[in-house]
């Protein structure tokens, strides 16, 4: 799991690192580009060299103000990058250091803004027009390739995410458990037996079925967890109560599946005592922004907040949404509550 926490943060770095190697060669090639197309419409009587020191200077003076602009369209990025604040951003951004060049230019080679006609005047404007377009084109560009290899890594931590639920979930002890309580009704309660059997069929099928789906409603998956705490409810018997509250809003929520299992497997592991467990499923959708809380009566052990199920749902909603998806645990009043937000985008 450390390897994909850091395949981020070293694609981003590798990417950053070739702007340099990329800026360099881009003004290069447009240097000997633009001295030769000059050169070769000089007079065979004059050397090229005059020629060659003034696009030096220019080619110079555009590498440095052009690096100016980075540090400017990186905040815009980070900001908003949205096409219109964008294109507003190379506009304002490129006429300005655009002119700062032209100024750096002219006092260099002692000349005044008269010795130039207009449209090389404009010249220097268009080009740090293109090299900011170039910019922006190359950080939509990553934004691309990072958020598909977002996906790529949110996919292998559903598939993980599935394993450990067969893991630790249905784990031997739960097996049993639930197969000897199906066994117990059989005699005492045969209808209780026949539903037992199906809740838990239905919740292996879940388990199963989910693989190839990369997002499920949220009620498919809220159907699973009522399963799951049906065969604990034979186990636990008058111990745990459930109250599950979820609007009709949130019912076709798309969210990945086993989001919600683990916080509620949390809280039978360590919330159940001797008095019993109050468990309550709630969800809500407010602004498009889906709100889905467990809570479960007891205190918080601060010892679990690196639990495999708790850390394996921060990563999945930090690889599948980034900031639009947050887990936040609280203690309050004697309750527990597991919260999960989830933005829009």
């Amino acid at each position: 799991m450390e390897n994909h926490q850091q395949e981020l943060p070293q694609r981003t770095e590798a990417l950053s690192g070739n702007f340099w190697k990329i800026h360099a060669l881009g003004w290069l090639v447009y240097g000997i580009t633009v001295t030769v197309a000059f050169a070769a419409m000089l007079p065979p009587d004059r050397s090229v060299w005059p020629l060659v020191r003034v696009k030096l200077i220019k080619i110079a003076l555009g590498f440095l103000c052009s690096l100016a602009l980075r540090p400017l369209y990186r905040r815009v990025w980070q900001r908003s990058n949205h096409a219109p604040v964008v294109a507003l951003s190379a506009l304002v951004g490129s006429s300005a250091v655009g002119l700062i060049w032209l100024t750096l230019y002219l006092t260099l080679n002692g000349k005044n803004p008269t010795d130039l006609p207009p449209g090389d005047i404009m010249d220097f404007i268009y080009i740090m027009f293109g090299w900011s377009c170039l910019y922006f084109l190359a950080k939509y560009w990553q934004k691309v390739q990072l958020e598909r290899q977002r996906a790529l890594i949110a996919e292998g931590l559903q598939q993980r995410a599935q394993l450990e639920t067969l893991r630790y979930q249905l784990n031997p002890h739960f097996l049993f458990n639930a197969l000897n309580s199906i066994r117990a009704s059989i005699d005492e309660d045969p209808r209780r037996a026949k539903r037992l059997v199906t809740e838990f069929s239905d919740y292996l099928r879940y388990s199963l079925l989910t693989k190839d789906r990369p997002a499920i409603p949220l009620k498919e998956e809220i159907e699973a967890v009522q399963n799951y705490l049906a065969i604990e409810k034979i186990r636990f018997e008058d111990k745990l109560h459930v109250n599950v509250n979820v609007e009709q809003a949130a019912e076709d929520y798309p969210i990945p599946a086993f989001l919600v299992q683990p916080l509620v497997e949390n809280s039978l592991k360590h919330g159940m005592s001797q008095s019993g467990l109050d468990l309550q499923l709630s969800a809500r959708v407010s602004a498009g922004r889906l709100q889905l809380e467990v809570a479960n009566t007891g205190h918080w052990a601060t010892e679990i907040k690196n639990g495999i199920g708790l850390t394996n749902v921060r990563q999945r909603l930090a690889h599948l949404y980034g900031d639009r998806g947050q887990l936040n645990i609280r203690e309050q009043n004697g309750w527990v509550r597991a919260t999960i937000e989830i933005e829009p985008a």
